[in-house]
């Protein structure tokens, strides 16, 4: 079954997380979400919502996803990423995010591409990669400083921060915060 999924109804995809507990992205994720965006491009949806299932969005990559990895898969792994995020990004229509619990690294990654960030009271966004001795790869960080500033940027990246969705709203990171029971019906509307 795959791990994220592209539905209709009427006009308004929604692309699915589904990977409890912490929605981590695997290799088969990243296959998913670019099988998802080319579903989306065949469609007559007229916007996009990005969601998952379960009480938090996403904990970024599974930490497996590095396992044993050499040279060419590294090179791989990053082109596939920055191809879906690219392809998120450059939908011609619009996408808004609703964003539940913690939103991590690539997942907070991904979320920057979207037009809109909505977010539930009382979520979290980070980007801890720092804390792990790594480093984001697919353009957060510049998508960040566009909505936040350079020197907020600075501070999440490198000292793996994490900040709430009131707070990210306060510096112009998100676009709304509503209640956690909400979210989807509001990002729906």
């Amino acid at each position: 079954m795959p791990l994220i999924t592209f539905q209709q109804q009427d006009q308004l995809g929604e692309i699915v997380i589904n990977n409890p507990p912490q929605n981590q992205i695997t290799a088969d994720a990243v296959t998913d979400f670019s099988v998802a965006l080319t579903e989306v491009a065949k469609s007559d949806v007229r916007a996009v919502l990005l969601r998952a299932e379960g009480d938090d969005f996403s904990f970024g990559a599974d930490p497996s996803i590095f396992d044993g990895m050499d040279e060419a898969k590294a090179v791989g792994l990053a082109g596939a990423v920055l191809g879906f995020i690219s392809a998120f990004e450059e939908l011609p229509i619009p996408t808004i995010v609703l964003m539940q619990g913690h939103c991590f690294d690539g997942a907070l990654e991904t979320c920057l591409a979207a037009d809109l960030i909505w977010a539930a009271e009382g979520s979290q966004f980070g980007q801890i990669e720092t804390a792990a001795g790594g480093f984001p790869l697919g353009g957060r960080t510049q998508r960040l400083a566009s909505r936040i500033g350079s020197a907020r940027a600075a501070e999440m990246v490198l000292t793996a921060s994490v900040v709430s969705a009131e707070e990210l709203l306060s510096w112009g990171g998100s676009n709304r915060v509503t209640a956690p029971d909400r979210l989807l019906e509001a990002g729906r509307a």
